[in-house]
Order: structure tokens, then sequence, then C-alpha cells
């Protein structure tokens, strides 16, 4: 994996990708080598997508509540300078 990960760091250093490409050649890389060491099961891959899926959910949970409170603040004249 530290192998996966210098690669896409040097082609990001040497400009041959952008920061996009990088991460879907990672996704690549890491697909490739588990499968080359019998680890991609489909239970690994389900417990892959909950675990991504948590994280932008709370990514996205953050952003919305945000959005939120800076609505309120506006509508009720809170952030009105004097």
């Amino acid at each position: 994996m530290v192998g996966v990960m210098a690669v896409i760091v040097i082609l990001m250093i040497r400009g041959f990708v952008t920061p996009s490409e990088a991460a879907a050649f990672g996704a690549l890389g890491v697909l490739i080598l588990a499968t080359i060491f019998r680890c991609l099961t489909w239970e690994a891959m389900h417990k892959s997508v909950v675990g991504a899926l948590r994280v932008t959910l709370m990514a996205y949970l953050i952003v919305f509540g945000s959005a939120t409170f800076c609505q309120f603040l506006a509508f009720s004249g809170a952030s009105r300078a004097w």
C-alpha cells in the first residue's frame, strides 16, 4: 500500500496526473493489489462502500448544518454589523 501511495504522489509531483486522476489511479491500484493478494471479496467491498458512505454523509451533514446556521443568523439579524 505504501508503494501505491508513493507512486501516486510521484505522479502528481512530476505533473503527469491531476489530483482527481491520481485518486482514480490509487483506487485502481488498490483494487489490483487486493485481487492479487486475494483479499477482494464481496464482504470487503460492502464494508468499504459503507465506510465511504458514512464519511461522505458526515461531511454533507457538516456542510448542511453550517449552511443552515448561516441562514438562521442572516434571517435573525444576528450577523448585522453595528
